[in-house]
C-alpha cells in the first residue's frame, strides 16, 4: 500500500471551525478599532461642566490629599492634589529660607498655640554629614531657641548645645549660628524652643546643616511638636481611607510623585480622564512640573478661591466643592492609555452588535436565495440543477454530502 493510499484524510467538520474562528477574530479586532474610536469622539465632544462630582480628601500630619470625580455617562475625569506645604505647618522649615522679611508669615513654622509648651522641630537631611554649624532662620519673636539634639547611626539622642539664643527677643527676626561639635555622620536634627518665656508665636523659617566643607544642607522632612497648620483631626491608622474608597482603580495615583516622596517639591497635581461606552476603555493622564508655568497649575483667584487650570480642563474649586468656570473647551488631548477591563468588554460589546447587523442583513438575503434556487430545484448552496432530489445532496458543492464517509482507497 503506498504512503498516499493510507495518509489519513482531513476531517471536514475542522473547516467550519476554522471558518467561525476567523469570523470571531475579525469581529473582535473590528470592535476593539471601533471602542478605540468610540473613546476619543468622547474625549473631544463631552464637557465637563456637564459632570457630577464627588470630593473626599484626608489628612497626615501636615499632609494633605483631596481629590475630585467628575463622572457622567460616556466619561470621567479625577482631579489629585497632594499638599505638604500648608500654612505655618512644619514643612515650611523644608528647603531653604523663603520667608521675605519678619513678621507672622504662613511659610514660616508656627506652633498650635502661643506660650503654652515647650515646642521642638525634629529635621531629616537628604545624607548624613559630620556637622560643624547649626543655622536657625527665625522669622517672627525670635529667642526662643535653647538646645539642640543630634541622633547617632544608632538612633540615640545626643544633646551637643543648650544655652541662651543667638538671636534676642527684641530683634523682629535673625539667623541664630550654633557651633557644634561631634564625630559622627548625621541627618537628623532637633531644636527645643523654651516657647513660654518668650511671647507670641516663634516661627522658623528654616534650618540649615553645615558640614565640615562648608556646604550648607537643607531639610527634605520636618516634624514638630505641634503645628499651627495641622488640621484639628483625630488621628487615624488610615488618614487617606475616604479618597481611597472614592478613587475609581483605573486612576492609578494611590502613590504620590517620586519628587513629592522625595520632599523635592511641595505639592503633585494630577489630571486623569477617562472616555468609552459602555464601561470607560481608555484613559489620559498628565501631572505637571510644578516648576513650569505652563500645563495643569492651582493658581488663586482675587476671591481666594483655587482655579485649576490645565490643557484639558477648567474649574473652580472651593473647599470640597469644586464646579466647573464657565463652558469649557474639549482638549486636544487624546486617551492613549488602555483600561484593560473595560477595553476588553467593549470591544466584546460592539463585535457582538457588528455580528447581529450582519446577521440580519445575511440571514433574509440567503433564505431568499435558498427559496428562489429550491424552485427550481437546484441546490441550495450553489444552485446546481439536482432536478428536485434533494435528499441526495449536491455532487457539485457536496452539500448535505459532508457528513457522509470518504470512499476508501483501492486495494
Amino acid at each position: 500500500m503506498s504512503p498516499a493510499q493510507t495518509q489519513t484524510p482531513k476531517n471536514p467538520r475542522s473547516r467550519p471551525f476554522r471558518r467561525i474562528a476567523f469570523r470571531f477574530a475579525a469581529f473582535y479586532l473590528t470592535g476593539l478599532a471601533l471602542t478605540i474610536v468610540i473613546a476619543w469622539l468622547l474625549a473631544v465632544a463631552i464637557d465637563i461642566s456637564t459632570a457630577t462630582v464627588q470630593s473626599a480628601e484626608g489628612f497626615d500630619r501636615d499632609h494633605r490629599w483631596a481629590v475630585s470625580v467628575f463622572t457622567r455617562t460616556g466619561a470621567a475625569w479625577v482631579i489629585s492634589r497632594r499638599d505638604a506645604s500648608a500654612n505655618w505647618g512644619s514643612h515650611q522649615v523644608t528647603g531653604p529660607p523663603d520667608t521675605q522679611g519678619a513678621g507672622d508669615i504662613v511659610t514660616a513654622w508656627a506652633s498650635a498655640s502661643q506660650d503654652t509648651q515647650r515646642e521642638w522641630l525634629l529635621l531629616t537631611y537628604p545624607q548624613p554629614v559630620v556637622p560643624t554649624l547649626i543655622r536657625v532662620h527665625e522669622t517672627y519673636n525670635p529667642g526662643a531657641l535653647d538646645r539642640i539634639t543630634l541622633f547617632d547611626p544608632a538612633g540615640n539622642e545626643i544633646e551637643v548645645w543648650s544655652g541662651q539664643d543667638p538671636t534676642t527677643q527684641d530683634k523682629p527676626s535673625g539667623v541664630s549660628e550654633i557651633p557644634v561639635s561631634t564625630t559622627f555622620k548625621t541627618n537628623k536634627v532637633k531644636i527645643h524652643l523654651d516657647s513660654p518665656n518668650i511671647r507670641g508665636w516663634n516661627e522658623i523659617d528654616a534650618v540649615g546643616l553645615v558640614d565640615s566643607d562648608g556646604k550648607t544642607h537643607w531639610a527634605v522632612d520636618a516634624d514638630a511638636s505641634s503645628s499651627y497648620g495641622r488640621p484639628n483631626i483625630p488621628s487615624s491608622p488610615s488618614p487617606y481611607a475616604p479618597v481611597r474608597d472614592l478613587l475609581p482603580s483605573w486612576a492609578a495615583i494611590d502613590d504620590p510623585s517620586d519628587p513629592f516622596e522625595q520632599h523635592l517639591v511641595n505639592r503633585d497635581d494630577r489630571l486623569i480622564a477617562a472616555f468609552g461606552w459602555p464601561m470607560l476603555a481608555m484613559r489620559a493622564r498628565q501631572q505637571p512640573s510644578p516648576a513650569a508655568p505652563s500645563g495643569a497649575s492651582v493658581i488663586f483667584n482675587g476671591t481666594g478661591s483655587p482655579v485649576f487650570s490645565t490643557g484639558y480642563v477648567s474649574f473652580r474649586q472651593t473647599g470640597l466643592n469644586p464646579r466647573p468656570a464657565g463652558p469649557v473647551t474639549p482638549a486636544p488631548m487624546l486617551p492613549l492609555r488602555p483600561i484593560w477591563r473595560g477595553l476588553a468588554v467593549d470591544a466584546a460589546f460592539y463585535a457582538a452588535v457588528l455580528w447581529l447587523l450582519s446577521w440580519l442583513l445575511f440571514v433574509p438575503r440567503r433564505f431568499v436565495s435558498e427559496l428562489a434556487r429550491m424552485r427550481r430545484g437546484g441546490c441550495l448552496r450553489c444552485g446546481y440543477q439536482l432536478n428536485y432530489d434533494f435528499a441526495a445532496g449536491c455532487p457539485e458543492c457536496g452539500w448535505r454530502r459532508t457528513g457522509q464517509e470518504p470512499p476508501r482507497p483501492p486495494r
